[in-house]
């Protein structure tokens, strides 16, 4: 009975001493991914503040994709993309506003098309403003 037990107690020991090692390597390979993937965010975010969106994303996409274990850096990759879909989406409002200001002082009349693309951007900025409030919310720290 004592062996049997003693046994039992080795094996335990030997499995937890195995799982440790492994969360070890996870961790460090988390913290070497975390390092990587902050620089592709500070290079989407200097893209954004550029207004140059495409690169923004395309920085934020390798991210995602060489980074898969950069937990804290994926989720604030999230609210980022959020970001630069809301800015993207608001300067075309702008640029849709100024349109139709210009068509109002010329007293030319506004298509329907214009107009419904006009209504729809204002939907987006609405739906990223929502979006982005709401992955705010559901944050979550990876320590």
């Amino acid at each position: 009975m004592q062996k049997i037990v003693l046994l039992f107690f080795l094996l335990g020991c030997v499995f937890f001493l195995g799982c440790e090692s492994k969360y070890k390597h996870a961790t460090a390979r988390r913290q070497k991914d975390e390092m990587r993937a902050e620089v592709y965010l500070a290079d989407a975010r200097a893209a954004m503040l550029r207004e140059d969106y495409q690169t923004a994303k395309e920085k934020i996409k390798t991210l995602r994709k060489t980074c898969k274990f950069a937990l804290e850096m994926r989720e604030q990759a999230i609210l980022l993309l959020d970001s630069i879909e809301l800015s993207y989406t608001q300067r075309k409002l702008r640029k849709s506003d100024s349109l139709m200001r210009k068509y109002a002082r010329e007293n030319k009349p506004v298509s329907s098309e214009m107009q419904q693309k006009h209504e729809e951007l204002h939907r987006q900025v609405k739906f990223y403003e929502r979006k982005l409030q709401h992955d705010k919310q559901q944050r979550r720290h990876h320590d």
